[in-house]
């Protein structure tokens, strides 16, 4: 973790695909992450606990207990600052849309491009939205 590391805090069914995401993102001196859960229960739970509160969320839409949408409207409550990303398999559904308008900044679909290259955008989102 360097001084300005951005803190993102992750959230995602899939065991696979949080093993994938942590790995990259622990290699990317840009983000210092500050967990890995498999709900977004769990994820909020945590977020209520930590001193440092992650500057960014990588959800996952579809995930039992809390559904990434619904996650995001208690985010906001807990962090508003904080930017949320939405990442499913969905493109364009009914969840998709209640992402954006509980919140979240964007939403990737899975397999479309690399996770490289999504956090990269998610960076200079970062950059920009920090710098004001």
């Amino acid at each position: 973790m360097t001084e300005n590391s951005i803190g993102i805090a992750v959230a995602d069914d899939s065991p696979i695909h949080r093993k994938l995401i942590s790995i990259i993102l622990k290699r990317d001196p840009r983000f210092h992450l500050l967990g890995v859960f498999n709900n977004g229960s769990d994820l909020i739970l945590a977020t209520d606990q930590m001193d440092l509160k992650p500057s960014v969320y990588f959800l996952d839409i579809l995930m039992p207990i809390k559904n990434g949408a619904q996650t995001t409207i208690l985010l906001k409550e807990l962090n508003p600052n904080a930017l949320i990303f939405g990442y499913s398999s969905l493109f364009s559904s009914p969840m998709v849309d209640q992402m954006y308008n509980n919140g979240a900044k964007k939403v990737y679909q899975k397999g479309e491009e690399s996770l490289q290259l999504i956090f990269d955008e998610i960076y200079k989102f970062c950059i920009l939205e920090f710098a004001e």
